[in-house]
């Protein structure tokens, strides 16, 4: 109290701060495996971007909007990880390793080199959907580069390398021809001798790498004895690149586009496989897309998006070339038909440079199974006693049978009595026409007698 005015002033308070909602993390692991087996290595660079499921947002560590790609790469050393923060539960992410420019690897462009392996396709995987726990907003993804050991060719001998401009040497004797590796051509005999045919087993290698030699106009190759085939090329174009970022460029440039699929009037999982087609209309060339079913949501291959509608994302695609997608098989079952006029089972896209296009379609069905149909009661009564209870109706095909039959026999026989009475009133008919005519006799025959006697 005031000792003068006696009056006193007291406040209670309550603090507010603001409502922030919920943010998620993420942590990208990079996994390397060695002839199949996972490996921690320490050495190389590798690179990712976090991206929105429209593929046309880019997002910093901090889980900022970054302003494209480039700003967006985040870098993993060796087989360790990288953490995203802020991130906003509502939305949904993808991972994609790329370049150090931000620009996406596909098959056809290896990434970080290991010496003494060959990178393959086959167990790596370049792009991962994110998935958040619903209880602690956590997420985990990971990007996987395989490799396996590069192998020497097989045989026994060594093939040497030429180092720039020597011919291929021709055999002497029992010597092989060693392998073109790029651009020399095997010398034309110039004197009409022959190439001399192996005497200790071996065979002339074939070139695998499209070198041709030329055939001696006065002699013939021996033909090989050890079925050794050419290997086919399984891919022969490369896409157009630029120097990668290690040596100064800007590296490959690319696309993708996003597959997207909605299911109406059936769930997935009683669907079969749904498959689609990927064509590259430049070309002809096509490339068919993991089947879209359950397994393959569960294990992350497809995305969901909630509510029957699933995505996947296409990478590595030549920006400006005009790509069709076409449903192949439309997982229709027995229990479910696909409704082919209401349902949109192809579509197209252009690929845009460092973007990603959608490809949007609808898949509708209808159940298959009849409704029950309530059998309609017969029109003639049985002969047999009439059921007085409900639980005699017909039950099954067997039961309407037996019943057709026996309605069948009830005709037949009010038939044949029909048939009978008519017979039997036929026959009375004519016996009374035969007493009527023998009574006219019979008169007739008391009438001359009667006029005999009255002569």
């Amino acid at each position: 109290f005031d000792a003068t005015t006696h009056a006193a002033t007291a406040s209670v308070t309550n603090a507010y701060t603001t409502t922030a909602a919920p943010t998620g993390t993420l942590t990208v692991n990079k996994v390397i495996t060695l002839d199949g087996t996972e490996t921690t290595r320490t050495e190389g660079r590798y690179y990712v971007v976090l991206t929105s499921d429209s593929g046309n947002v880019y997002y910093n560590a901090d889980g900022t909007v970054a302003a494209n790609a480039a700003a967006a790469v985040q870098t993993i050393s060796g087989s360790g990880s990288v953490t995203y923060t802020g991130l906003d539960l509502s939305k949904t992410y993808v991972v994609t390793e790329t370049d150090a420019t931000g620009n996406a690897i596909s098959e056809t462009t290896t990434p970080q080199t290991i010496t003494g392996y060959t990178w393959t396709s086959n167990g790596s995987s370049l792009v991962a959907p994110v998935v958040f726990d619903a209880t602690t907003h956590a997420a985990t993804a990971s990007v996987t580069n395989a490799y396996t050991t590069t192998t020497t060719p097989t045989g026994g001998e060594t093939t040497p390398t030429p180092t720039g401009g020597e011919t291929t040497p021709t055999p002497t004797g029992g010597e092989t021809t060693p392998t073109p590796t790029g651009g020399e051509t095997t010398p034309t005999p110039t004197g009409g001798e022959t190439t001399p045919t192996p005497t200790d087993g071996e065979t002339t290698p074939t070139p695998t790498d499209g070198v041709t030699t030329p055939t001696p106009t006065d002699g013939t190759e021996p033909t090989p004895t050890d079925d050794v085939t050419t290997p086919t090329p399984t891919d022969e174009t490369e896409p157009s690149t630029t120097p990668g970022p290690d040596d100064g460029g800007s590296g490959p440039v690319y696309g993708s586009i996003i597959i997207s699929k909605s299911l109406i009037g059936a769930p997935l999982n009683e669907l079969d496989n749904i498959v689609f087609v990927l064509t590259d209309t430049s070309c002809g060339a096509t490339r068919e897309v993991p089947a879209l079913n359950m397994e393959n949501v569960s294990s992350g291959l497809w995305g969901d998006a909630g509510n029957g509608s699933y995505y996947f994302i296409v990478t590595g695609l030549t920006p400006g070339v005009t790509y069709t997608v076409a449903e192949t098989i439309d997982g229709h079952t027995t229990v479910y038909a696909l409704v082919a006029e209401s349902s949109t089972t192809t579509g197209s896209a252009t690929v845009v440079a460092n973007s990603s296009v959608d490809v949007s379609m609808v898949n509708v069905y209808t159940s298959t199974l009849e409704p029950t149909v309530t059998p309609e009661p017969s029109e003639t009564v049985p002969s047999e006693t009439v059921p007085t209870d409900d639980t005699t109706a017909p039950t099954d095909d067997n039961d309407r049978v037996d019943n057709a039959n026996r309605s069948r026999n009830t005709v037949d026989s009010t038939d044949r009595s029909v048939s009978a009475t008519g017979e039997t009133s036929v026959n009375i008919v004519a016996a009374v026409i035969m007493l009527f005519a023998l009574v006219l006799v019979f008169t007739a025959r008391k009438l001359r007698e009667e006029a005999k006697k009255n002569d």
